[in-house]
């Protein structure tokens, strides 16, 4: 079982987009879109399982003239952090690793 905590920052293009986010599988007592201005951001806190088939935090991304889809959390991948603050791009989503306070960037699926 794990607790985690979830952070998405929209950075799209410099602070000029909206972004959408969709997290349908994490709780459905959640608005079911996540609208984001330019610099904000919204939390998850997620309490319980996560498998490679059970993937509560695959979200979906949308603005202007894109959709894409990403897990927010993939225990092999995330293992290192109980608090994991994406920031949203258009190239894709980037992670701040606090250990060696650089991020790490990964491809939209």
């Amino acid at each position: 079982v794990y607790q985690i905590i979830v952070v998405a920052t929209n950075t799209l293009d410099n602070g000029s987009l909206n972004l959408t986010i969709s997290c349908p599988y994490f709780d459905p007592t959640k608005p079911p879109y996540i609208h984001l201005r330019p610099g904000y951001q919204y939390e998850w806190i997620y309490s319980g399982d996560i498998t490679p088939t059970h993937r509560p935090l695959l979200c979906f991304f949308a603005w202007e003239g894109a959709a894409h889809t990403f897990n927010m959390y993939d225990p092999t991948r995330d293992s290192d952090c109980e608090e994991c603050n994406w920031h949203i791009g258009e190239k894709g989503p980037c992670r701040f690793r606090f250990p060696n306070r650089e991020f790490a960037c990964y491809n939209w699926f």
